[in-house]
């Protein structure tokens, strides 16, 4: 191999990984953003859950006291010998 093939074979290679760092660097600039996007979508989801936790708490909250006012009013129904 003459020294002219061989400077030609080492602009090559060298070309190949340039464009293979060009590529590099738009790949990670998409993933840069793909992950930006998930962090929002998993900000998004978790003030949600929080919001949801709160909610079915004074849900339940209120269910229980509904069914003391039922029990309560269900024992105010029966008559005073204990029938019904």
């Amino acid at each position: 191999m003459s020294s002219e093939e061989r400077w030609v074979r080492i602009e090559n290679a060298l070309q190949t990984v340039a464009e293979r760092q060009v590529m590099n660097e738009i790949q990670t600039e998409k993933n840069t953003a793909a992950i930006r996007d998930l962090i929002a979508i998993s900000r998004t989801l978790i003030d949600s859950q929080r919001e949801t936790d709160v909610r079915l708490k004074i849900l339940t909250e209120d269910i229980n006291k509904l069914q003391i006012a039922v029990d309560k009013f269900v024992k105010g129904l029966q008559k005073p010998n204990g029938n019904q």
